[in-house]
């Protein structure tokens, strides 16, 4: 393999490259000419891409971390948003369906409705109530 050097770095490019070379655990000499390939449009030997990530970017660990505990929130039921005066669970528009469901159909859509979504995987998500 060739060696070059690359002289007059500046410091916010040398810093940058540095933090990229520190989430991706990988030597300086490997994040750089990594870093060169994809920008060049380059397949390293090795290494597969989809081009999904170049067109839709992607999320490091700590992006994930932040973007759930973002919308943890909005992951909780209002209790008092689903129950009518008398105490009882109402239900909301769009989910008549569960008006005549039986027992199983309402357990099948309850444990839909809570499974997990991990956004850091490409995975189809899941109808619930179809």
């Amino acid at each position: 393999m060739s060696e070059f050097r690359i002289n007059n770095v500046p410091p916010q490019v040398l810093a940058a490259l540095n933090n990229e070379r520190e989430r991706r655990g990988k030597s300086m000499d490997e994040t750089a000419v990594e870093i060169l390939a994809s920008a060049l449009g380059v397949q390293l030997p090795g290494h597969k891409s989809n081009g999904i990530a170049k067109l839709a970017g992607g999320w490091t660990e700590k992006e994930l971390a932040e973007f759930e505990a973002a919308i943890a929130l909005t992951e909780q039921i209002d209790a008092e948003a689903f129950s009518s005066d008398d105490g009882q669970w109402s239900i909301p528009a769009g989910f008549g369906f569960l008006r005549n469901a039986s027992a199983e159909e309402l357990a099948d859509f309850d444990q839909c409705i809570a499974e997990p979504v991990n956004l850091s995987r490409r995975e189809p998500t899941k109808e619930c109530g179809q």
